[in-house]
């Protein structure tokens, strides 16, 4: 147990709660979802979180973040709604770009 303590210093890596999810640092200022109470339900993922004085960027999401949560239905990051009152019914494509490239999404407006 002492050498896992030392492990985890060494490479500087701090691991800490806040609500339902367990984030892990992967830098000074960011961090990854490394792990998720199992009985939660809903997952919104912040795009900052503060834990101690100090605010982080969330940047990921590790492979097995939410591996025992059986009663998850929705996990998510920020959202966003699009006014559609103005647009004819069709197909249409959205373009969403982030910092890691750009994605296209088809929007269908009844």
């Amino acid at each position: 147990m002492t050498f896992l303590l030392a492990f985890g210093t060494m490479w500087g890596q701090t691991q800490f709660w806040v609500d339902s999810l367990q984030y892990e640092t992967t830098s000074n200022n960011t961090v990854k979802v490394s792990d998720a109470k199992s009985n939660i339900v809903n997952a919104n993922i912040p795009a900052m979180v503060t834990y101690n004085g100090n605010t982080y960027s969330v940047t990921s999401i590790g492979d097995y973040a939410f591996g025992g949560c059986s009663s998850l239905t929705n996990a998510g990051t920020e959202k966003y709604e699009i006014n559609t009152s103005n647009l004819s019914a069709g197909v249409y494509y959205v373009a969403i770009k982030t910092q890691n490239g750009i994605a296209t999404e088809k929007l269908i407006v009844k």
